[in-house]
């Protein structure tokens, strides 16, 4: 078997070739490293894909290519089964993120190349706990099928507050409430906070973000957004982001910029005003982003408070 290694991961999935079919020429072998998830962990299927006969292949990747993601909704479909039921179109591309780019690979019979699927489930309004069974298609060719359980978040909000776990002090191998992706983005337990470090590449570039869990919201609705940090002179913005339902998924209605321009080195408080007018949003979910300088910062808490 030889191996493409144009993406950043290979996998080595054994004992899933009889349960795949490979009409396309292709064989097909999905994988999902855990059977169970919490809702604050992000899922990421494996994929390998292993020709059987000279074939070309038009992957089509998710924005970075080097991040090696599978596009799904085009040419590549998953399809997608929750509680038993089929959910129609499934898609992890998320407008307005760029486009889907195309990668022609000319594979030789034995020859294989593995990418991973982020399988965005959150941005459908799923109710959770739910049983997830995933099969990918391709061009006649169609993978084993992978089953999986997410589970809702065991979180609360603090007292007085809105947001799950605003004082980051709940949790066991992650902070409950909170997604955390990329070695740069730290969750302190002792005191609690989360730690994003910023190298020049990141700081001059697209920056780091911490994204909250989805919490439902009937709006109208005003908040005050308070922001306890301390930054080395990364700037500051808090995304507090209204969604609502748009043809059958979540999508991104209202988003309150709050920008926090740290002026020392220590810990410091932020307040401001979080405001949704529009009545069809939903769901809330907070983005919390910082980027400019290089240096760690650490958010110590984030939380709304509603407005009497």
């Amino acid at each position: 078997m030889r191996n493409l290694t144009w993406l950043p991961a290979l996998f080595l999935l054994a004992g899933l070739a009889a349960s795949a079919e490979a009409a396309g020429g292709l064989n097909l072998f999905l994988n999902s490293p855990r059977a169970v998830y919490a809702e604050e962990e992000e899922v990421r299927l494996d994929l390998m894909i292993e020709a059987e006969a000279d074939r070309s292949v038009s992957f089509q990747y998710l924005q970075p290519k080097e991040d090696g993601f599978l596009f799904v909704g085009g040419e590549w479909r998953l399809e997608v089964r929750v509680n038993g039921v089929t959910v129609p179109e499934f898609t992890n591309h998320m407008p307005p993120e760029p486009k889907a780019g195309t990668l022609q690979l000319n594979l030789s019979p034995g020859a294989s190349f593995s990418a991973r699927i982020p399988f965005y489930y959150y941005y459908y309004p799923f109710e959770l706990p739910a049983d997830f069974e995933v099969r990918l298609h391709y061009d006649g060719s169609v993978s084993n099928p992978v089953r999986f359980q997410v589970r809702r978040t065991e979180g609360r909000p603090v007292a007085g507050g809105w947001l799950i776990n605003g004082d980051f002090r709940s949790g066991r191998d992650f902070p409950l409430g909170w997604r955390l992706t990329g070695d740069r983005v730290r969750w302190e337990k002792e005191p609690p906070a989360l730690r994003l470090t910023l190298d020049r590449a990141t700081a001059e570039g697209p920056g780091l973000w911490v994204y909250s869990t989805f919490q439902e919201l009937k709006a109208p609705a005003e908040f005050t957004l308070k922001v306890r940090a301390r930054s080395q002179g990364q700037e500051i913005i808090v995304f507090v982001e209204g969604w609502g339902l748009v043809a059958g998924r979540r999508r991104l209605l209202e988003r309150n910029e709050c920008f926090m321009h740290p002026a020392g080195t220590e810990s410091a408080d932020y307040r401001t005003a979080a405001v949704f007018r529009n009545p069809q949003v939903r769901w809330l979910r907070v983005k919390v982003y910082t980027y400019l300088k290089v240096g760690d910062i650490r958010f110590e808490s984030v939380d709304l408070v509603p407005k009497e």
